[in-house]
């Protein structure tokens, strides 16, 4: 993630289903939940609000949610241990792009 001045600000992950291909279609479902991973280490888990209503409103189901709150478990487990996100992230050319989300929505509690 850049800022408006497309200075590195850092990772932000989707948590999403196992992408499924066809002969015609890419696809892969969002499960509402993210992690963003800032320069120095730190990371925050957004969304939470959204998935819990997700939850609530019955699109998706208990089992799908585990997955997801595992996957964020995972992420956060690996960026603690230094190891988030993976090697390949900076081993490929980056592009800035201006974010939908200010850093400020990100960095409060």
């Amino acid at each position: 993630v850049y800022d408006a001045d497309l200075e590195f600000k850092g990772y932000y992950s989707d948590v999403m289903t196992p992408v499924q291909k066809t002969m015609t279609r890419v696809t892969a479902t969002d499960l509402f939940l993210d992690v963003f991973m800032f320069p120095d280490g730190r990371w925050k888990v957004v969304d939470e609000e959204e998935f819990e209503e997700a939850l609530e409103k019955g699109l998706m189901d208990e089992g799908i949610a585990r997955n997801a709150r595992e996957a964020v478990s995972e992420i956060t487990r690996l960026a603690e241990a230094g190891k988030w996100p993976p090697g390949i992230v900076n081993k490929v050319p980056k592009e800035p792009i201006r974010t939908l989300r200010t850093i400020r929505e990100l960095e409060r509690p």
